[in-house]
């Protein structure tokens, strides 16, 4: 396949060869997670989740559905990855959770690595102790 750049950029063959790794370096799949229960949390399911890899960015999108053991802590699980990653950072993935527990106000938290268990760390208050549907998306980079 033969991509038209614009006349501007002098060197289409060293485009043409950029485009084609780019091109060539996507995947994408379906997966359920393992999950575990680190702080605050009685229960959890994981459900089918999704992921897309384009050259060394993974990004994931799924739910998870938690039972929390005390309202009004500070709670984590522990998410595996599509893709390993040696995270050195807790910074290295990014992400967000929310959910609506029945009857009550929005609740919402942040996932970032585990580098000690290259896994995601999805964190938030409980918001109640009864069974609650959450929806995330995160993204990192492959090191």
């Amino acid at each position: 396949m033969t991509l038209k750049v614009p006349v501007q950029w002098a060197n289409q063959a060293e485009w043409n060869r950029k485009a084609a790794v780019a091109i060539n370096s996507v995947s994408s799949d379906a997966y359920i997670p393992t999950l575990t229960n680190t702080t605050n949390i009685d229960a959890s399911t994981a459900h089918e989740c999704y992921w897309q890899q384009i050259g060394a960015i993974v990004h994931v999108f799924g739910r998870v559905d938690i039972d929390f053991t005390t309202v009004g802590l500070g709670s984590s699980l522990g998410v595996s990855l599509p893709v390993a990653s040696n995270f050195t950072s807790n910074y290295d993935l990014a992400g967000t959770v929310v959910g609506l527990p029945s009857g009550y106000t929005q609740a919402a938290g942040a996932l970032r690595a585990d580098t000690a268990n290259r896994r995601v760390l999805l964190e938030l208050v409980a918001p109640v102790n009864t069974n609650t549907t959450y929806m995330f998306s995160f993204g990192y980079r492959v090191i």
